[in-house]
């Protein structure tokens, strides 16, 4: 599928946070030959069949089992060849205010230097917060956190791709091997993108309260 964007989706029994994703990136979208979206389902075979198999914009790729967050994304990789592609977090949502996302994030790249971008949200850390305050909406970070984040393929190609032995903090890593490159990690708060936040990672390990749980203080330390 020739597509300017592939975006990948890992999902994990998460229909109802997921069916609002889709149906806002679909609402959101100024060209039909933008963007494909590439659901990876890592939970139960039938979890996704809601979703059309005809659907002219969305792929289900069934992964047979967990494969996380990470090994989502490489299976993905594999099944898409776009020359940009997005992580997304399938507890996101792009509002009608940020329409023109995909366009906005996009432009960066006339840079040959640019090798990511990402968008301000309501759950993250760092300066991509929306209540963070920045000098200018535009910027260039040592980090993005990838809830969201557009990427250049081969950009992350040369970057070495993705590291499946990480327990966390792929972003920080990759966003590390980047800059290794030379390449520059931009932050554009024009666009907005919602996010839930921690719902997979709660699912799968408990919450912050919990030993060893998402967010908690040994995960953080691990």
């Amino acid at each position: 599928m020739n597509k300017i964007v592939s975006i990948l989706i890992p999902t994990l029994n998460n229909q109802n946070y997921l069916y609002s994703c889709l149906s806002s990136i679909i609402n959101a979208r100024t060209s039909e030959n933008l963007f494909h979206i590439y659901v990876i389902n890592n939970g139960h075979p039938d979890s996704c069949d809601w979703i059309d198999k005809d659907h002219k914009m969305i792929t289900v790729v069934q992964a047979g089992k967990n494969l996380g967050w990470v090994g989502g994304l490489k299976l993905g990789l594999e099944q898409s060849n776009s020359e940009f592609v997005m992580f997304l977090n399938d507890d996101t949502f792009v509002p009608y205010s940020s329409k023109n996302w995909l366009n906005v994030m996009l432009q960066h790249f006339r840079e040959p230097t640019v090798g990511m971008v990402g968008p301000s949200t309501n759950v993250v850390m760092g300066l991509q917060n929306m209540v963070a305050i920045t000098e200018m909406n535009t910027f260039t970070s040592n980090f993005l956190i990838f809830f969201c984040v557009l990427l250049r393929r081969t950009a992350l190609w040369k970057a070495g791709g993705l590291d499946e032995s990480l327990s966390g903090g792929d972003d920080f890593d990759l966003s590390i091997r980047f800059r290794d490159k030379g390449y520059k990690l931009i932050v554009d708060k024009n666009v907005f993108i919602f996010h839930y936040g921690m719902q997979t990672g709660n699912k799968v390990f408990g919450d912050s309260t919990v030993k060893n749980g998402w967010n908690s203080f040994e995960y953080a330390e691990k």
